[in-house]
């Protein structure tokens, strides 16, 4: 349940909230932190990077089934100087997308909701009329769920998780053989 503070619920009646986007993006070189205003501001500690108009979002849904949802994120019209994000693996990182707002004196409410939280999949970069477009899919929780996981088990995976752990040392050995009447094969 979503919860709003009164001062923000009369704003929304008469009109005179503005709702602005944050994302946050869990990136291998370090948080990245945009919204959808223009300039920088300051909120829970950190900078949020303004991208106005240049950013874009798409798939938002919402449904009763369980079921696993796709929002993408773009990003276009930049020199392509000034995008310094590499697309490497952000799979299986955290994206969140809150929604804050802003009074007509250009105040911000108190109030502020996740309208969605769930994992990048890919980021991708070209080069279109000389600008930079940047994109990315996310995907809610449960679409890891339909997933086969990537793991097997070997004594270099445990070795991964648990180092030092001899668990796994005889399996090789263990492959094909026969004990006490049992065929393992």
């Amino acid at each position: 349940m979503i919860t709003a503070s009164l001062a923000l619920l009369e704003a929304l009646k008469t009109g005179d909230a503005t709702r602005h986007g944050f994302l946050y993006l869990d990136h291998p070189e370090g948080p990245v932190r945009l919204w959808t205003g223009t300039g920088t501001v300051s909120w829970v500690g950190s900078d949020w990077f303004g991208v106005g108009t240049l950013g874009a979002m798409a798939g938002i849904e919402q449904s009763a089934e369980l079921s696993a949802h796709e929002l993408s994120f773009s990003l276009s019209g930049v020199d392509p100087r000034t995008i310094s994000l590499k697309t490497g693996s952000v799979r299986n990182r955290e994206a969140i997308l809150y929604a804050r707002w802003l009074d007509p004196e250009n105040t911000w409410f108190d109030d502020s909701v996740v309208l969605w939280k769930g994992v990048m999949d890919y980021l991708t970069s070209r080069e279109d009329n000389g600008q930079a477009v940047v994109e990315l899919v996310t995907h809610s929780p449960l679409f890891n769920l339909e997933q086969s996981p990537n793991v097997a088990w070997t004594h270099e995976e445990q070795q991964q998780r648990y180092p030092g752990d001899t668990g796994f040392d005889r399996i090789v050995s263990l492959a094909n053989k026969t004990t006490a009447g049992w065929n393992v094969s």
